[in-house]
């Protein structure tokens, strides 16, 4: 393994620095798309101008950022517990969930509060059940206090499913060395399952989102498929390789054709969107990262700047939806008048880039420093030297698209 790179010190200071560059530019790309679906397009924009049709695409398609998120997750956090079965022969449950706990509850439990706490303030009183599905993290199931949290509901689902299940795998399996092989017999069996399950879905019920988009039962194939993914990079790792490696153009191109058909269509209108059409982005997201993972030196120096956006993805998303509406909503009051589309847009998406960097340095990676300190990991960096990036002064457990989470 490559000598650790010293961290600086502005850096939380238990971890390896370095982040995996095109990862980290995926995870930007994923926040920029979500915030993208949530900007508002105003009445003036003429139809068929190039600002609007560039708008409505990036509102109309920006949800695909969600399935990225999950095909990151799915890759990155079953990797840990990969490396660590590597390296110590076990998996342990308890450490990984206290890593997990003080990884996403802080942050998001003060995101919670202190937007509960502004809507008491102005008399906008939420029932008890979204209080409670939010505290719960049952929010894609019951109805919470915010539209976007759902998707934090089936990750944290994945979390305490994905362990127990390679822990099962791990008691019953004769091979030492890998003891995961029917991962991808259960990753093929889950994802078809869950296809037919989201066709009999759209033929019982009316489409809307809370029932056909949000449920873990319909959705964890996408983290699934980033599992699959991750088992194959860290088991066949040569095989892997070799096989991107040769078919590179034509799995990136592929990617991003399957991650197409949701900025041309819109959701309730077709039926083919949230049915096989969810497949597609877990594959085409899963090929865009498989690609990422083997991109040349040159694209990775050139995605830096824009890679560390995704370093402070999870406190941008969790906070987007209070800045675009609370914000904004401020300041064309305070100017008395609506801004255009554009500079609307570079307003909102620079202030919730700038307001989750800085509350990600104010609580999110100030509990990470004390969760490294205390609980350090048992699972050793990636090995891809190639990959690496050490900005001076970026954190180095933000994101599941960290190297050392």
């Amino acid at each position: 393994m490559p000598a650790q790179v010293p961290v600086p010190a502005s850096a939380p200071a238990t971890t390896d620095s370095s982040r995996l560059v095109v990862l980290d530019a995926l995870r930007a790309l994923a926040v920029l798309l979500v915030i993208g679906r949530h900007l508002r397009i105003p009445y003036s924009l003429s139809p068929g101008s190039g600002t609007r049709i560039f708008a409505e695409l990036w509102q109309r398609g920006g949800w695909i950022g969600v399935d990225l998120f999950f095909v990151l997750s799915g890759f990155l956090v079953s990797g840990l517990l990969f490396r660590e079965h590597q390296q110590h022969g076990r998996v342990s449950l308890g450490r990984f969930f206290v890593r997990r706990g003080l990884k996403i509850y802080p942050a998001f439990y003060a995101f919670l509060a202190a937007t509960l706490a502004l809507r008491l303030a102005w008399g906008r009183y939420p029932e008890w059940s979204q209080v409670l599905s939010e505290l719960f993290f049952v929010q894609n199931y019951v109805h919470g206090v915010w539209n976007h949290t759902w998707s934090l509901a089936v990750e944290e689902h994945f979390y305490i499913l994905l362990p127990l299940l390679l822990l099962f795998l791990l008691r019953h399996s004769r091979a030492r060395r890998d003891p995961f092989t029917a991962l991808p017999l259960i990753c093929a069996v889950l994802m078809g399952g869950l296809l037919v399950l989201r066709i009999q879905n759209a033929i019982a019920v009316p489409y809307e989102h809370a029932s056909h988009l949000f449920p873990t039962h319909l959705r964890i194939d996408s983290l699934m498929f980033g599992v699959l993914l991750s088992y194959w990079f860290h088991y066949h790792r040569d095989q892997f390789r070799g096989f991107v490696m040769r078919r590179r153009a034509v799995l990136a191109t592929l990617g991003v054709a399957l991650l197409v058909p949701p900025f041309l269509m819109e959701l309730p209108a077709s039926v083919g969107l949230h049915t096989v059409g969810l497949t597609g982005l877990a594959l085409g997201s899963g090929l865009l990262l498989a690609t990422a993972l083997h991109a040349p030196d040159g694209l990775q120096r050139l995605l830096k700047p824009f890679a560390r956006i995704g370093a402070y993805s999870y406190s941008i998303y969790l906070w987007h939806l209070p800045v675009l509406g609370y914000w904004l909503t401020w300041v064309e009051g305070v100017l008395g008048t609506r801004l255009p589309w554009w500079p609307r847009t570079i307003l909102g998406v620079s202030a919730c880039i700038a307001f989750g960097v800085g509350v990600s340095q104010l609580i999110e990676y100030r509990v990470l420093r004390f969760r490294d300190r205390h609980f350090p990991s048992n699972s050793r960096p990636i090995d891809l030297p190639a990959l690496r990036q050490t900005p001076r002064g970026q954190p180095a457990t933000g994101t599941e698209a960290s190297v050392t989470p």
